[in-house]
């Protein structure tokens, strides 16, 4: 059976990748550090301090939505609104320079924070070797790897085994890697195809195109290539982006199991994409602690199972929950979880 794994924040858990709620916990210590002023400090925590703005995914869209409507309306709101709390006023002017201030800080966070030690590879690469082995021993001949992080983690498993095929041009005689939405192996060496829908650390704006860096690293925000914030409706129409949400769709076309690990299932066009292919059949498979959010992506209640003594929640229209995390102490009981639904769907299709 042909099939995808797709990656969320859960997925890089293992290798101390850092969550959206530990990102704002960064965020917070890094105003405080900042060369802010008090009043200026005090916005900002208190805005992350809202019961509702919990991670740096919905602080960002908060920020982000804030300066758009004064880019649009600031004429009219301008001499109206301030904000004025524990002991703080602040005019409107100043309270967009904080916000887009704040914005930057993120971005950098992001960019130093997304790094992978060297000493943590041999344990990425036990970990994907092992779902490999269960992908290819169900029949697909391909790995297909669609992700929303910005890490690194798939890139450093690929070794001189592998050829990764993201899009980019690895030309040896070249001295950057250039974006080339390029998705055709160029050797006989077995392929890893890699979509990162929303954009990697390591990928920048260099003389009118797009690069893909050795590292990933701290530099004008105005180069780097991410979505963000990945909440809400997005621009997929520039390139790259456009480019590797067709190859996420064409993907999800020709296969039949999708593999969905540590994915929080917050981003409707995602969950869209993913619900159209289940209507013609594709099944999904999720992997989280909290594998009842998928159904997000599905209209029925889900029953509670048990297959080969492992917990399951079964949800109609083919999507089998398994509620683990990702991380090398449970791979094997995910791995035998994998394995016992493709059996359970090969049977279905005899």
């Amino acid at each position: 059976m042909k099939s995808a794994i797709f990656l969320g924040a859960g997925a890089s858990c293992f290798v101390s990748q850092p969550t959206t709620k530990e990102l704002l916990n960064m965020m917070k210590e890094h105003i405080q550090n900042s060369d802010m002023n008090n009043h200026e400090k005090k916005l900002i925590l208190d805005l992350s301090s809202e019961p509702e703005l919990d991670d740096i995914e919905k602080i960002y869209d908060c920020i982000n939505r804030t300066i758009d409507v004064g880019g649009h309306y600031s004429r009219f709101i301008t001499n109206y609104m301030n904000y004025s709390k524990n002991n703080v006023n602040m005019g409107y002017q100043n309270v967009i320079k904080t916000l887009e201030t704040t914005k930057l800080i993120i971005r950098n966070i992001l960019l130093e924070s997304f790094k992978i030690e060297s000493v943590i590879i041999p344990e990425i690469k036990a970990m994907y070797d092992r779902i490999w082995s269960v992908i290819q021993g169900n029949g697909s001949n391909t790995f297909q790897i669609i992700t929303t992080n910005y890490d690194q983690v798939i890139e450093h498993y690929c070794d001189e085994n592998w050829e990764l095929v993201n899009g980019f041009n690895f030309a040896s005689n070249s001295q950057h890697h250039y974006w080339k939405n390029k998705w055709e192996p160029s050797t006989n060496k077995q392929s890893l195809h890699l979509i990162k829908l929303h954009g990697s650390t390591a990928w920048q704006k260099y003389d009118n195109k797009i690069i893909q860096m050795p590292a990933p690293g701290i530099r004008n925000s105005d180069d780097d290539i991410m979505i963000l914030p990945t909440l809400g409706p997005k621009d997929y129409k520039e390139t790259p982006f456009s480019e590797l949400k067709e190859q996420f769709e064409k993907i999800l076309t020709n296969i039949d199991v999708l593999i969905i690990i540590g994915f929080s299932y917050r981003d409707p066009e995602i969950n869209e994409t993913i619900r159209k292919q289940m209507r013609r059949g594709m099944i999904v498979i999720s992997i989280s602690p909290e594998a009842d959010q998928v159904g997000e992506i599905s209209k029925y209640d889900g029953e509670s199972v048990k297959i080969q003594g492992l917990p399951f929640t079964r949800f109609g229209g083919g999507i089998f929950a398994c509620k683990k995390e990702f991380n090398p102490k449970s791979l094997d009981d995910i791995c035998n979880a994998i394995n016992v639904i493709f059996k359970d769907r090969q049977n279905v299709r005899k």
